[in-house]
This record gives C-alpha cells, structure tokens and sequence, in this order.
C-alpha cells in the first residue's frame, strides 16, 4: 500500500543520509548524493521539493540523535554520531 511504500522510502533515504554523514558534508552536497544515488533528474521545481524534504530529513535525524552539525570556515557541516 502507498503508506508502506512512503514509509519504506523514506527509510531508505535515512539511511543513506546516515551513511553519506560518516564524514562532513555539506547540505548542498547531500542533496547531490540524494539525487544521484536515487537516479534522480535535477530541475528547479525537483530541487526545491528533496531539498525541502532533505532538510526536514536531517532536522529528525538531528532530533533523534543520528546526525549533528558545525560551523566550519562558514559553512555548515553534518556529520553522523
């Protein structure tokens, strides 16, 4: 069903975030992996729904524990814990 079918990609997508945060990487270069690990065509409107998306991804994960942030040299960094 559609709501397992969400849920199950949306796991998928945890945990590639997960994987690709065992060193510093920045949110633009996240979202970059997302697309090209999901085979995903970049345009202005696919953008602008991941990376929406992404950041509410990495808010959880930061809320739960999975993932952190730093500033470094002025950009903001996330790393898994």
């Amino acid at each position: 069903d559609l709501i397992k079918l969400n849920r199950d990609n949306l796991t998928k997508i945890i945990d590639y975030i997960k994987t690709i945060c065992n060193e510093e990487i920045t949110f633009e270069y996240i979202v970059k992996k997302v697309f090209d690990n999901f085979n995903m065509r970049m345009d202005l409107y696919q953008n602008m729904v991941i990376s929406s998306t992404i950041k509410s991804i990495l808010t959880y994960m930061r809320e739960v524990k999975m993932i952190d942030f730093e500033i470094k040299d002025n950009l903001m960094v996330w790393k898994a814990i």
